[in-house]
C-alpha cells in the first residue's frame, strides 16, 4: 500500500517593513525583557552592497565611497570606528543607518549602552527615521550578545525569513558594557585594559568563534564604536611613552573589514567667524577590501544652520577636496580649478562654475562619475565583486592617497597609527 504524501509546511512570507516593526514592536512590548528592543521613536535577488549617498543631496556620495574603497558597506562584514569621546562616532553610525533606510530599507538595532540615546529629531537631523529603529540598552557584555543573537532571529526565523533586507546591528559603544554580574574578578580584569585580555575581549572573541557565522549567513552589517584610552604602562622602553588603546579592541580589530578613526574640530565660516559646525576626519587605520590610510573630513553642520528638508551632513568641501587634492583623478588637459571657479572638458561646455553647481553637474554625468571611480579604484562598480576578487584574507597596504596635507593635518595618534 502506497504513504501517502505528508503535506509540506508553507514557506513564510516576508513582511513589509512597517508590517515587521508593528509586528516585533507589539512582541517587545508583551515581553519586556531587560535585553529585548524596542522602537527608538518614542512616538508610536539580495544585494551584496548596501550603497553610500549623500543624505542631504540625494545622490551618490564620493567621498566615503573613497574612503572605504567600495560603492557601499559589504554585507556580513564588521566596521569598526576608534575616537575619544564626543568625537562623532555616534552620529556617524545613525547616518550609515539613515543611508541603508534610504537607499534599499534595513532592519536597524541600535544597542545603545551609554544611556545618552539623542532626541527623536535630532536621530532624525542625521538622516535616520528614529520609528524605524529599534533600541536596546544593555548594561553588560553577556546581554549585548544575547540582543545580537535574539535581534537576528526574530528578523529571519519571523517577519523576513527571504533575507529581503540586510540586518544592521550597531554597538555604541563596546566601552559602556559593564562586566557579568559586576564580579571582583571580572572587575579587576577589566581593569587592565591594555595589559591583558580582559573579560570584554575574551567575551567577543567567544561570540565571534561560535556565533558570528549567525550574522554572517543572515545577511547582518555590525557597527562597534569604542573609546580610545591612553594606558601608563610604556611596553618596550622609557621613551616609548603612553599606549592608545580601546577597550575589547582585540576581537573586534581582528575580525572587522574596516577599522576607521575618528576625530573632530570645530568649523567657523572664513568670512564672519561664526560657528557652523564640526569637522568630522575619518581615516582608514585597516581596510581588508581597498587601500587603507584614507583620509576624509566633512561637515556636521550646526542644526538649527540646517534648510527644511536637509540633514546636517554637508559634503560639499570633502567633494572638491577629493576632485582637486592628492588623489585628483583628473589631468590638467580636462581639468581646470582656480579662484573658487571649477571646469571640466566634459561638463557644462568646459566653462567655468562655482562648486556647487560644479558638483551638480559632475554627479548628474554616470559615466564620468564611474570614470572617476575606476580610477580612485572604488571597487563594487561594474563588475562581479566575489567573482574577480574573491573574500580579502590581509589588510591591503596603503595606496600613498592618504590626505596628509590636507587642512589640519592628522593628530598624532591616528598619525603613529597609520605609519
Amino acid at each position: 500500500m502506497a504513504k501517502k504524501k505528508t503535506a509540506e509546511p508553507a514557506a513564510k512570507k516576508s513582511m513589509s517593513i512597517d508590517e515587521g516593526f508593528r509586528s516585533i514592536a507589539k512582541a517587545a512590548a508583551e515581553a519586556k525583557q531587560k535585553s529585548g528592543f524596542f522602537v527608538a521613536a518614542q512616538e508610536a535577488e539580495s544585494w551584496k552592497y548596501v550603497d553610500f549617498i549623500d543624505l542631504t543631496k540625494k545622490r551618490p556620495c564620493l567621498p566615503l565611497e573613497y574612503l572605504y574603497g567600495t560603492r557601499g558597506f559589504l554585507i556580513g562584514r564588521i566596521v569598526k570606528y576608534d575616537s575619544n569621546e564626543a568625537a562623532g562616532k555616534s552620529s556617524v553610525i545613525l547616518m550609515n543607518i539613515g543611508m541603508a533606510q534610504a537607499t534599499r530599507q534595513v532592519w536597524p538595532c541600535l544597542i545603545e549602552t551609554e544611556k545618552a540615546v539623542p532626541p527623536p529629531d535630532y536621530i532624525h537631523s542625521l538622516g535616520c527615521d528614529p520609528q524605524k529603529l529599534f533600541l536596546a540598552q544593555p548594561d553588560r557584555v553577556d546581554e549585548c550578545i544575547d540582543v545580537i543573537e535574539q535581534f537576528v532571529r526574530t528578523i529571519r526565523e519571523g517577519v523576513d525569513p527571504g533575507k529581503k533586507y540586510p540586518i544592521y546591528l550597531a554597538i555604541d559603544s563596546v566601552s559602556g558594557l559593564g562586566v557579568k554580574d559586576n564580579t571582583l574578578e571580572a572587575s579587576k580584569e577589566d581593569e587592565k585594559g591594555g595589559g591583558g585580555v580582559g573579560y570584554h575581549a575574551r567575551e567577543f572573541s567567544k561570540f565571534f568563534r561560535e556565533d558570528y557565522k549567525l550574522c554572517e549567513a543572515q545577511d547582518a552589517v555590525i557597527f562597534a564604536a569604542a573609546q580610545l584610552k591612553s594606558s601608563i604602562d610604556g611596553g618596550g622602553g622609557f621613551n616609548d611613552g603612553p599606549r592608545t588603546t580601546t577597550l575589547a579592541a582585540k576581537p573586534f580589530e581582528f575580525h572587522a573589514t574596516w577599522r576607521v578613526r575618528l576625530w573632530h574640530s570645530g568649523y567657523k565660516d572664513k568670512d564672519t567667524g561664526e560657528y557652523m559646525g564640526e569637522l568630522i576626519s575619518m581615516l582608514t587605520e585597516k581596510n581588508k577590501l581597498a587601500p587603507k590610510n584614507r583620509l576624509i573630513k566633512f561637515l556636521l553642520r550646526r542644526p538649527e544652520l540646517v534648510k527644511s528638508g536637509e540633514t546636517v551632513w554637508d559634503f560639499t568641501d570633502a567633494n572638491m577636496e577629493l576632485l582637486t587634492g592628492p588623489a585628483c583623478p583628473w589631468d590638467e588637459k580636462e581639468f581646470h580649478a582656480g579662484g573658487g571657479w571649477y571646469s571640466h572638458a566634459a561638463l557644462n561646455g568646459g566653462k567655468n562654475m562655482r562648486k556647487e553647481d560644479f558638483l551638480d553637474a559632475f554627479y548628474a554625468d554616470p559615466v564620468l562619475l564611474n570614470q572617476v571611480r575606476t580610477k580612485l579604484r572604488i571597487r563594487g562598480f561594474g563588475f562581479a565583486f566575489e567573482t574577480q576578487y574573491g573574500i580579502e584574507t590581509e589588510e591591503q597596504p596603503d595606496d600613498g592617497t592618504a590626505a596628509a596635507d590636507s587642512p589640519g593635518g592628522i593628530p598624532a595618534a591616528a598619525g603613529s597609527a597609520a605609519g
